[in-house]
């Protein structure tokens, strides 16, 4: 709607402005009336305009002063002027000052007033729509620069950049020269929890909270740049650090967003160009939360750097191949209960080193299954999620061992699952066709037809046979060789990738991650101890 304010002292005229046309109908909203220019502005300061209607001869302040009032203060509101015969050097001074037209008092017909409106109106509009234009043109430009501030630096930071491509970047961008920075690492704690609970109805809604409320703090106490990276992670690079300025976010977050966080931080570094090794340090400074504690800041300095590893901590793997062997569901949730807690009171062992102890006793659970044909890639996921990448993804050693305990009981209803049902030989052909063409695009229809069987029928009888889908087996199948490719140091991803049927290797990539934790270079880092 078009807002508009009738100025005009004869009362009369007023009348008949308001009612001598359907404003709304036309698409206008009378906002208020006025008897002179000083009550016209008055009205202005308060209330949104886009077009007055004003006569010129008023008592106390006439049209033309109005218009020039209007013409500096009000640039954008338009006018069409309310004249008499005898106005004419009066009108056609308005012109001059910016009036789109005028309409004679006298002989005012409704079309020619609706048709002088409408043209207003076009005008209006246009400007409006160019005006958005603009707005949306500027805001695409200024997130475009903002992605690529953010890509900048996360290359220098992330990366082992050379001084020249760090050099190019602070200038470009004016990063503050500092006798001192450290790297800070940020975490949000229970990150998946926060998701799943859906309180910022989405994950970027989430992050960009957080992040300006961390942008407002740092600004503050002398600014610094703040890196997005991935699960709920921040980089933060200060050339002015203060204990105080972490507290401050950690207690923001709390109280205005109801979040927990985390700090990682590196030594103090006078040389801008170890900005990377600062970000490694950080980065393994937060990762000894794993042993409990949220809200923890945890600085590099006060973390052993003695080389100490888990041989301090013993278990037995036949202790635990027995106890598996001899179905003692609760006894294995007491052995996994015991270790969780001798491994927690040892907080000097990387984090990544215990994950992988765990992962090595899963591996026990699947040796157990493999004396009864079972594979634990076959057990369903336990709160939507895989051993390995349960483990590996975990925050917390609290967090991994709760979830293996809840596990544990899915495992043992699988087992039992494959100790007492025998599949028939449909299925067992199935099984075995899929061993032998899992490199291939294995069809559900060339399946059925191997057997007799419809596609529908055998998919049924498939799950309700091995609890899991045909697709669930192909996938599973072409993990195991995946695997066992990837400790081949001579075939690249690519080619892993399409030897085990996915000609695309991004989506293998991720369907690595998803069910393992990791990517499939990672993989093959920790077996090659790389």
């Amino acid at each position: 709607m078009i807002k508009v304010l009738i100025i005009e002292d004869e009362f009369l005229v007023r009348v008949g402005l308001k009612t001598l046309i359907t404003w709304e109908e036309e698409g206008f909203e009378l906002i208020a009336e006025a008897a002179n220019g000083l009550e016209a502005l008055s009205i202005l300061e308060q209330e949104e305009c886009d077009l007055i209607l004003t006569d010129i001869n008023m008592p106390q302040m006439d049209g033309l002063t109005l218009l020039r009032q209007v013409k500096e203060l009000y640039p954008h509101i338009k006018s069409i002027i309310l004249s008499n015969h005898d106005d004419f050097e009066f009108v056609r001074t308005a012109l001059q000052l910016g009036a789109m037209d005028y309409v004679l008092k006298l002989t005012m017909e409704p079309q020619e007033l609706i048709q002088k409106l409408r043209t207003v109106q076009g005008q209006i509009e246009q400007e409006r729509s160019d005006l958005c234009q603009v707005k949306r043109l500027s805001f695409k430009i200024e997130m475009f620069q903002k992605e690529i501030r953010e890509k900048r630096f996360y290359d220098i930071i992330t990366k082992a950049c050379s001084k020249r491509e760090i050099a190019e970047v602070l200038q470009e961008f004016q990063f503050p020269a500092s006798e001192s920075y450290r790297s800070v690492m940020l975490q949000i704690d229970n990150y998946q929890q926060v998701l799943e609970t859906n309180t910022f109805k989405s994950e970027k809604l989430l992050i960009q909270s957080v992040a300006n409320i961390i942008m407002e703090l740092v600004r503050g106490r002398g600014g610094g740049e703040l890196i997005l990276l991935e699960s709920g992670r921040f980089a933060l690079l200060l050339g002015s650090f203060s204990e105080k300025l972490l507290e401050e976010i950690r207690d923001s977050m709390k109280r205005y967003l109801k979040l927990a966080i985390s700090c990682g931080v590196s030594k103090a570094f006078s040389d801008i160009y170890n900005v990377h090794a600062a970000f490694i340090e950080s980065e393994y400074a937060l990762s000894f939360n794993f042993y409990g504690g949220a809200e923890k800041i945890i600085y590099v300095e006060s973390l052993a750097s003695s080389g100490a590893s888990l041989e301090r901590i013993s278990w037995s793997d036949e202790e635990l191949l027995r106890l598996l062997e001899q179905r003692n569901q609760d006894a294995v949730k007491t052995f996994i209960s015991g270790l969780g807690e001798r491994m927690s009171q040892y907080r000097v062992v990387e984090p990544n080193e215990v994950k992988e102890q765990w992962v090595k006793i899963i591996h026990l659970f699947s040796q157990s299954l493999s004396e009864v044909d079972g594979d634990v890639y076959s057990i369903a996921p336990y709160q939507g999620r895989f051993p390995f990448q349960a483990i590996r993804n975990a925050e917390t050693m609290d967090e991994i061992v709760a979830w293996l305990l809840g596990w544990i009981e899915v495992y043992f209803q699988y087992l039992n699952h494959c100790m007492n049902h025998q599949w028939r030989p449909e299925i067992q052909l199935v099984a075995q066709m899929i061993k032998e063409q899992y490199a291939n695009n294995i069809k559900l229809i060339d399946l059925a037809r191997a057997v007799g069987y419809s596609e529908s029928y055998l998919s049924v009888l498939y799950k309700k046979e091995t609890g899991e889908t045909i697709m669930d087996s192909i996938t599973r199948y072409r993990l195991k060789k995946a695997k066992e490719l990837l400790k081949d140091k001579a075939l690249k991803i690519y080619e892993i990738s399409e030897a085990v049927g996915y000609t695309d290797s991004n989506y293998f990539g991720k369907f690595f991650k998803k069910i393992e934790g990791l990517y499939p270079q990672e993989y093959r880092k920790i077996y090659f101890n790389i």
